[in-house]
């Protein structure tokens, strides 16, 4: 055609919902941590989701990640897990307007108890969790479900916890 640029025209977006397309918005995948949280499993998924942004800018002309990842806990600031690593964080009233999570992952761990009985976190999760698609239990974050109210979708034993901790967060990445 006359006059018409020779620029190709993208149109095999890719059909992986693990991926999306250029035009989809990065899903929001927030970690919720409390003093005394479990790394481990935390870093476990970090590097999953992490790993999975990597290969959708590998798969795309631009470089936007399919997954913004967000450190949650009720205060905000820096919260110390058990093994003394630092993580900073959001805190969870600073999310209130930015639309729902596509995943909660709650961590478990040696402060979970303390965690259960910080009722701006419990209140936050309960309200925040049903606007969720999914909400996952690391290890003890089960008693953080279960003070929200809300139903048990459970990584047994962190990511020991073998196939069924894999089946949790593979159906979290695909959906």
């Amino acid at each position: 055609m006359q006059g018409m640029s020779q620029q190709a025209v993208r149109t095999d977006f890719v059909a992986d919902p693990c991926v999306g397309t250029q035009a989809a918005k990065a899903k929001r995948i927030g970690f919720v941590l409390f003093k005394g949280f479990a790394l481990p499993d935390v870093a476990a998924i970090i590097e999953i989701y992490d790993a999975a942004n990597a290969l959708a800018q590998l798969q795309s002309d631009d470089d936007a990640a399919a997954f913004e990842m967000v450190s949650l806990s009720a205060a905000g600031g820096p919260v110390e897990s058990a093994s003394s690593v630092v993580i900073l964080t959001e805190g969870v009233e600073q999310t209130r307007d930015a639309g729902a999570f596509h995943t909660l992952f709650v961590a478990g761990g040696a402060g979970t108890p303390d965690a259960v009985r910080d009722a701006r976190l419990v209140q936050w999760l309960a309200r925040e969790g049903r606007r969720s698609e999914a909400v996952v239990a690391l290890a003890e974050g089960r008693l953080l479900l279960a003070a929200a109210g809300l139903p048990l979708l459970d990584v047994r034993g962190g990511m020991g916890g073998g196939l069924s901790g894999l089946n949790a967060i593979g159906g979290a990445l695909a959906s």
